[in-house]
């Protein structure tokens, strides 16, 4: 398992076995202009994996697009530990198969997402899994400016998932739209079992 514990600028394929950004220390992330991380086999994506530890990354570009590619599995931010992600201008993370899109996974975790705000798209898009925003710990996902998460399979949005857990997420653009667009057999939950805010 890869294991990024430093800054990164990437144009890669990684290993089969995924990768973590905070893994047993603090780091951080960065996929810029043109660059690509491609996760096509059954490793996911985990920032801010273990208690203690805070992950940060930042997908997006100022004149050329940056991507993320995610297979069989999902991305989680924040699974024990801290994590934040950023999907800004240009920036794009697609998950192809069955995997979850987590923030704020196990108890005692934070995990926070926005996608856009600036000036130019930035998207999360998703194959047949969901977006959890809070499943047994601390979610955020704020949508802004040219912002679009786009769920078209069975999964569904659900906010505050169990017992004990808190999510909220915040859709509001101020110059442009930010959407969240739910289609196919997906839905939406908003405090399943724990707290959820919309």
């Amino acid at each position: 398992e890869a294991n990024m514990d430093r800054r990164d600028f990437l144009k890669t394929t990684a290993a089969a076995s995924g990768m973590t950004v905070g893994g047993s220390a603090s780091g951080t992330l960065v996929v810029a202009d043109n660059g690509s991380i491609n996760l096509n086999g059954t490793g996911g994506l985990t920032i801010g994996g273990n208690t203690g530890v805070v992950g940060s990354a930042v997908v997006g570009g100022t004149t050329a697009a940056a991507v993320i590619n995610l297979g069989t599995q999902g991305l989680g931010v924040g699974n024990s530990g801290t994590g934040y992600l950023a999907v800004n201008s240009l920036g794009t993370i697609a998950l192809h198969g069955t995997g979850y899109v987590t923030a704020g996974g196990n108890a005692g975790s934070v995990g926070s997402i926005s996608v856009g705000g600036g000036s130019g798209n930035a998207l999360l898009t998703l194959g047949t899994g969901g977006v959890t925003i809070g499943n047994n710990g601390t979610g955020f996902l704020a949508v802004e400016d040219h912002g679009t998460i786009a769920l078209s399979g069975t999964g569904y949005l659900t906010i505050g998932a169990n017992g004990g857990s808190v999510g909220k997420v915040v859709v509001a653009g101020t110059a442009a739209t930010a959407l969240v667009n739910i289609t196919g057999a997906a839905g939406l939950g908003v405090g399943n079992s724990g707290t959820g805010t919309l």
